[in-house]
């Protein structure tokens, strides 16, 4: 279940994307984002959105343009996620 809130603003993340991320009973989405801000606290992302690119960045600096939502999941209980709206390589 997803608590998304439409009304807040889009936000940019930028950072390595890493996918392959598993979380217990598989309560993960796969991939996370470790931004150059804080690169040691891994943000959880959902790249539903467009697993294309996301694959191609995969271990590579990207920018992500997405809003911030809570996912309730069984074992972890609420987890906030960043959901993308768009994945694109990083500026140089």
């Amino acid at each position: 279940m997803w608590a998304q809130t439409p009304d807040l603003p889009r936000e940019e993340l930028t950072g390595t994307l890493e996918g392959g991320w598993m979380g217990i009973g598989g309560e993960h989405t796969g991939w996370v984002l470790r931004t150059d801000a804080d690169p040691a606290t891994p943000i959880e992302v959902d790249v539903s959105c467009c697993k294309t690119p996301a694959a191609e960045l995969d271990g590579r600096r990207a920018t992500i343009i997405g809003r911030w939502a809570d996912r309730q999941y069984v074992e972890r209980g609420s987890v906030r996620i960043f959901v993308a709206d768009r994945v694109s390589p990083a500026a140089p």
